[in-house]
């Protein structure tokens, strides 16, 4: 489902067309992008219905959040296109997974126009897929935008899941194409194993700090990295300090921020967070905010090619067995295949993770 208030798909198009017509009419300089990693959801069934997290979205004014468990009300299209407009803003498209057996569906907010959008399988996590969609930018770049939620119940099969999106990324996403990948990780330290099999492609070494200027988790307790807004390695230059305010009462925050409304000083200059909106009942994870800013012509180094994906991933010095380094899964589905699909997928990976299991992991 893509909308911006109205839409679905033939509705959509012509208003992303018109709306790029718009921009791109003008002359541009540099832009900003501000992009947000949101698994906001509230409530004694985790939902977006309290708008504890809708409010924390609209008062951060991010350009394209990744967001997980995307659940409001019915989930009809016109209950969602209700809710975005009128608790988040009314200039923006959405598009989030619309597979109904993805009971915790991953979805996609954006100011800039979608151009299409898809959901690969999760080889692990049966409720869920990882979400993209491709975004023009108004200097006629695109960004592919990921939304992914990966499995809480093991390290390994994270590290599998994570490999798993690499060779969905390399065998569907265009060179030209830069990438976001905006999720909820689950991942409790920085030396994760998910996190090393995402390093060809993605930084993850910048961390985010709180308002103190502190490197927290961003869960409640801040002590699990859970949440990460990770960006394409050739658009890592273009990262830009996240400023909240204006003149002397300006916030600066170089390497992103992670955002606990209830350590914010200064709620007034991001109406209308509440103090406890990032402590409500039900909350679990803290906003991510990273911003970039691109020029108007892109370097031609923005264009260089991605490192190829490994065929195993070698964490102590002595790579995978030969024979699970096989074909490849299918990683395009129709929805209505999508089932079907997965039980080959799962099983592929599932071995995998397993023998990452076996494996010593460095000294």
């Amino acid at each position: 489902m893509i909308s911006r208030i109205t839409s679905n798909l033939r509705l959509a198009l012509p208003l992303a067309t018109f709306a790029l017509a718009l921009i791109t009419s003008q002359a541009f300089a540099d832009f900003k992008v501000r992009l947000m990693q949101a698994n906001l959801t509230s409530g004694s069934t985790p939902t977006y219905n309290e708008r504890h997290g809708a409010r924390i979205i609209q008062g951060l004014k991010p350009d394209i959040v990744t967001l997980q468990e995307f659940n409001v009300g019915n989930n009809s299209e016109a209950t969602l296109r209700h809710f975005v407009r009128k608790n988040i803003g009314e200039d923006y498209f959405f598009y989030r997974d619309p597979n109904p057996d993805n009971k915790l569906p991953n979805a996609i907010l954006s100011r800039l126009p979608i151009l299409e959008g898809g959901t690969w399988i999760d080889p692990f996590v049966l409720h869920r897929g990882f979400t993209w969609v491709r975004i023009q930018l108004p200097n006629g770049k695109i960004l592919r935008v990921i939304s992914v939620h990966f499995t809480s119940h093991s390290e390994h099969n994270r590290a599998a899941e994570a490999l798993a999106l690499m060779h969905y990324l390399h065998e569907n996403v265009p060179l030209t194409e830069g990438l976001i990948l905006g999720g909820d990780l689950n991942t409790g330290k920085e030396q994760e194993l998910a996190l090393k099999n995402l390093l060809p492609w993605f930084t993850v070494e910048t961390r985010p700090t709180d308002v103190t200027g502190t490197t927290w988790g961003t869960n409640l307790s801040h002590r699990k990295i859970l949440d990460w807004m990770l960006i394409d390695r050739r658009l890592a230059k273009l990262r830009a300090s996240v400023i909240i305010g204006e003149g002397k009462d300006e916030l600066n925050f170089p390497n992103g921020l992670v955002f606990d409304s209830w350590r914010y000083p200064r709620l007034e200059e991001v109406w209308p967070i509440r103090p406890n909106d990032s402590r409500a009942r039900g909350m679990e994870h803290l906003a991510v905010i990273s911003d970039l800013v691109f020029p108007d012509v892109m370097p031609a180094a923005a264009d260089g090619p991605f490192p190829q994906p490994p065929e195993f991933v070698d964490f102590s010095g002595r790579g995978w067995p030969d024979n699970l380094q096989g074909e490849r899964p299918a990683v395009t589905s129709p929805v209505a295949r999508q089932q079907k699909g997965r039980s080959d997928c799962a099983e592929h990976w599932a071995q995998i993770a397993k023998e990452i299991e076996k494996t010593p992991v460095g000294p």
